[in-house]
């Protein structure tokens, strides 16, 4: 996975060194599929932000690279739990599960940059990484921990289209449906009912494994250099 992270880092440098195209920058909603359904309770919402650059002769092909945080799940709690000493305390938690992913980006678009509509298709490749953040405080006031920890990490890919719409001449508006295939890697939930606090103490309870399959659904602007 670490030569993924190094090629997408290479094609955002080249977005600077070559001439940067297009920056996008979306709200991105993710509805898991098949068994990364099942297992969560929230479908994931976040940001992603896109580099497309035009280097080749047919200015309707584009390569780039995009990078999205999502979160799927962020709750508070408080209860009595068991400390890694074996006493009890009386604690508040708050939890984020999220994760984010990294992705190399192929675009063909079917019309020339002067059209007001542009359709495109595209297609991706790259990882996702799961982490959760905790942060624990004894009552409400004193912070007894606050920690990250990233539970797996997976290859993902697929591909999807969409269509951009000219508001002026450097900005679009623009809104696609992608499916990513992804490999199986662990990540953090919660029961689907109430439970005590103490199983957000450590985060490695909880896990689940499988495929993280989904499709992703993008709104937002294009800005055009």
């Amino acid at each position: 996975m670490r030569y993924l992270i190094i090629f997408v880092c290479l094609l955002s440098f080249m977005s600077v060194a070559i001439g940067q195209k297009t920056m996008s920058f979306h709200y991105l909603q993710t509805i898991p599929d098949a068994a990364f359904n099942d297992n969560l309770h929230h479908n994931p919402s976040g940001l992603s932000v896109e580099h497309l650059l035009s280097p080749f002769k047919n200015k309707n092909v584009q390569i780039g690279a995009a990078v999205s945080v999502s979160m799927y799940q962020n709750e508070n709690h408080e209860g009595i739990v068991q400390l890694n000493d074996k006493s009890n305390a009386y604690v508040s938690t708050n939890e984020d599960d999220c994760f984010y992913t990294y992705q190399a980006v192929f675009r063909y678009n079917f019309l020339a940059p002067n059209n007001i509509i542009r359709p495109y298709v595209q297609g991706q490749f790259g990882g996702a990484t799961f982490f959760s953040t905790l942060t624990m405080n004894e009552g409400y006031e004193d912070v007894m921990d606050n920690k990250t920890t990233n539970h797996g990490t997976t290859w993902i890919g697929g591909w999807g289209g969409g269509i951009a719409v000219k508001i002026c001449e450097s900005l679009y508006l623009d809104t696609n449906l992608l499916y990513n295939y992804a490999g199986s890697t662990n990540y953090r939930n919660s029961p689907d009912s109430n439970a005590a606090a103490q199983y957000r103490v450590d985060l490695r309870n909880y896990q689940q494994s499988s495929k993280v399959n989904h499709f992703a659904f993008r709104l937002g602007m294009n800005i055009v250099f």
